[in-house]
C-alpha cells in the first residue's frame, strides 16, 4: 500500500483501549479482533450469548443486552480510548451515537486505497454532503484527519462531467458550478485544492482528499472499490466529534485495519 497505511501503522498503540462491536458470530471477524491486538487493546461489545464464544479466542469481553448502546456509553465515558462499529447495526449505532453526542448529523470520510492510491473520500453516506456547503465542510474535516495522521492534504473535488462538457445538461451543469464553487472556496481557505470534474482516474492520481458530487455517488464510488474491485477499507472515522469512533462497511470480514485506525487516531489524540 502506501503513505496512508504506512502512517495508521507507524501511529498505532498497542495500549490503546478500542471496544469493538459483535452482533453475530463470525470466526473471521473475531481472528481479526484477535490479531489486532499488535496494534490496540481490543474490547469485544456483543450480547451475552455470544461472550464465550469471544472468549475462546482469549479477548476481553464486555457483553450487553442493546450492545449498541453500551459500545457508545463506553466510548462516551471514557471507559475506552475508542470504538470500532464492526457488524452492529449501522442506523441503530450511529443514532445512539448522535445522541450521545447532541448532534445534528453524523458525517464520515472513509479512508481507503485501490490500486491507484490512497484517499480520504467524502461524502458515503447517502444523506450527507447535499450541499456545496456541506460539501467544503467534509473536504475540511477530511483534510484534518489526514494531517492528524501527518500526511499533507489535496483535495480533488469531483463533479458530473468533464469541464468541457458544460451545456449538455443543467444537471451537469449544476454540478460543474457546485465543484467549481466548493474548490473555489477551498483554495481561498488556503487548501490546495482543484475541480477535477468526472475525471476521478485523475484525481486519485494527484489528490489524497476525493469530495464526491454528494453521498449518493460517495457510497456508490465507495461500494464499487471495496466491493467490486478489491479495494482495501481502512474505516470511516465520523468527523468533528471529540471522541475517536471508525465505522465500518457491513461488507468487512475483517476489522484489523479499522481497529488499528482507531489505535492510531486515539493515540495522537492523546500524544503517544
Amino acid at each position: 500500500m502506501g503513505e496512508l497505511k504506512e502512517r495508521i501503522e507507524e501511529l498505532a498503540e498497542p495500549s490503546i483501549s478500542v471496544a469493538v462491536g459483535l452482533l453475530e458470530p463470525c470466526e473471521s471477524h473475531v481472528e481479526s479482533i484477535a490479531r489486532a491486538r499488535m496494534w490496540a487493546e481490543p474490547l469485544v461489545v456483543c450480547p451475552p450469548q455470544l461472550a464465550g464464544f469471544v472468549k475462546e479466542a482469549g479477548l476481553e469481553v464486555s457483553p450487553a443486552e442493546s450492545p449498541h448502546e453500551h459500545l457508545v456509553q463506553l466510548l462516551v465515558e471514557e471507559d475506552v480510548d475508542a470504538a470500532v462499529r464492526g457488524n452492529l447495526p449501522a442506523r441503530d449505532t450511529l443514532s445512539a451515537l448522535k445522541d450521545a453526542l447532541s448532534l445534528e448529523q453524523i458525517h464520515r470520510s472513509a479512508l481507503l486505497g485501490c490500486g491507484e492510491g490512497e484517499f480520504a473520500l467524502a461524502p458515503v453516506g447517502i444523506d450527507e454532503g447535499e450541499s456545496a456547503h456541506d460539501r467544503v465542510r467534509l473536504a475540511v474535516s477530511s483534510a484534518e484527519l489526514l494531517r492528524l495522521l501527518g500526511i499533507a492534504p489535496s483535495i480533488g473535488v469531483l463533479s458530473g462531467g468533464r469541464l468541457e462538457d458544460r451545456g449538455r445538461s443543467v444537471r451537469v451543469d449544476a454540478t460543474l458550478d457546485e465543484g467549481e464553487l466548493v474548490a473555489s472556496e477551498l483554495c481561498g481557505m488556503g487548501y490546495r485544492a482543484e475541480h477535477c470534474g468526472i475525471l476521478i482516474e485523475r484525481a486519485v492520481r494527484t489528490h489524497n482528499v476525493l469530495i464526491a458530487p454528494d453521498g449518493v455517488c460517495g457510497n456508490l464510488i465507495f461500494r464499487t472499490l471495496v466491493l467490486l474491485d478489491g479495494g482495501v477499507p481502512h474505516g470511516a472515522p465520523v468527523l468533528d466529534i471529540d471522541v475517536v469512533f471508525v465505522d465500518t462497511s457491513r461488507a468487512n470480514r475483517s476489522y484489523e485495519r479499522q481497529m488499528a485506525l482507531a489505535s492510531a487516531l486515539a493515540a495522537v489524540r492523546k500524544g503517544f
